[in-house]
């Protein structure tokens, strides 16, 4: 019995012991697994660091885009500096080192970056390389002094029309435009008055409906913006600021024209007055299409009423411009006019039923990104969301 007592005692000893050394065992791998070289802690602090890392590359890399894009494509001090500001906010940028044309020296948290004029990035001496996520607001940029056609207004494709970038600022969003006319419209009447003077007067609201008709049908599905690549649509020549994040409506929305002279007292306050819509647009020395060379090769219909009134006569035209960025109020491009004596038609009214190229212009969704593509006409942006 001694014997048998003793032998179980050996080994509830031993199995101890043997216990004991194996959960320290356990307990320095666990240890090691957590705190060690490349234990859990280490790694998930590196991973932290690596994530900060990453994080102010992005901001850098986003604070050049928003450079290029209120410098429309140039980099200078002023906007390169406005760009940190809106990436990493004004107390962040006084660190900033300007040599006037660069490059630029940026003191980030993490790093010390540095931004060369033509746009690369330099992190303490290693290049970032650009996002693989392109935002097209980031990438479409547009730039009247560039050399080439695509460099001023790099080309893009939405439901398979080829289009340039249009506006691409605060003020007017990112907008691309057909890069032709697609089609032609035909307005007024050469017979009906009525059906004239409604033209004349619906005129915005009926091409920028049409142009809404160049929307794809996914865009015009009644689906949030965020799924969205065009957003609205609106004809060549109507207003281009937004409103509210939107393209507006008709700017004259009252028949106001009145004329003091007898041979029009009983149509006076039938008529829309004239309006400037185009002028963002399409005015002859200053407007988007003739800073970028973007017209069309025919004429195009403008979403904008022109008036002239004499003692001999009163027009009412729908603007229109021309290939060498022009306007031509006669030549039969107006809708119809009133006369004091014999018109064209034997009476005092003639009413004429012109045609001119259309051309439609899309809002894109801020979330819209880059699929592929380089710009040029042989390759141009396609865009996905």
């Amino acid at each position: 019995m001694k014997n048998f007592k003793r032998n179980v005692d050996g080994i509830t000893l031993i199995a101890l012991v043997v216990t004991i050394i194996v959960l320290l065992i356990l307990a320095g791998i666990s240890i090691n697994m957590l705190i060690g070289k490349n234990g859990i802690i280490r790694s998930a602090g590196q991973a932290s660091e690596t994530t900060k890392d990453v994080s102010e590359d992005e901001q850098l890399k986003l604070a050049v885009a928003d450079a290029l894009i209120y410098g429309t494509g140039t980099l200078t001090t002023d906007n390169v500096r406005q760009g940190l500001i809106s990436e990493f906010g004004e107390n962040k940028v006084t660190d900033t080192t300007f040599t006037g044309t660069g490059p630029w020296t940026f003191k980030g948290e993490r790093k010390t970056y540095t931004i060369e004029k033509n746009g690369k990035i330099t992190s303490e001496g290693t290049p970032i390389s650009p996002t693989e996520e392109k935002l097209a607001k980031k990438v479409l940029l547009i730039n009247p002094d560039a050399s080439t056609d695509y460099g001023k207004s790099p080309y893009v494709t939405y439901n398979n029309i080829l289009c340039r970038v249009f506006y691409n600022d605060t003020d007017h969003g990112l907008q691309i435009i057909s890069a032709d006319n697609e089609g032609n419209v035909t307005l007024g009447s050469d017979s009906d008055f009525n059906e004239a003077k409604n033209d004349y007067n619906d005129l915005v609201n009926i091409l920028n409906n049409k142009a809404k008709d160049y929307m794809s049908e996914a865009d015009k599905a009644d689906v949030t913006d965020e799924n969205k690549i065009a957003i609205d649509a609106r004809s060549l020549g109507s207003i281009a600021k937004l409103q509210g994040g939107k393209f507006q409506g008709d700017s004259v929305t009252e028949m106001e024209f009145e004329s003091s002279y007898n041979y029009f007292t009983g149509y006076n306050r039938q008529f829309k007055v004239a309006d400037n819509n185009y002028e963002d647009d399409a005015l002859e020395t200053t407007g988007q299409l003739k800073k970028l060379g973007l017209n069309a090769t025919s004429r195009t219909w403008l979403a904008s009423r022109e008036t002239s009134s004499s003692e001999y006569s009163t027009w009412f035209i729908h603007r229109s411009v021309l290939p060498d960025n022009s306007y031509d109020y006669r030549g039969g491009y107006f809708l119809s006019f009133l006369y004091n004596g014999v018109g064209p038609k034997g009476g005092p009214k003639d009413y004429r039923k012109p045609s001119a190229g259309f051309r439609p212009v899309f809002l894109l969704s801020s979330d819209v990104k880059i699929k592929s593509g380089d710009g040029t006409k042989n390759a141009p942006y396609e865009l996905e969301i």
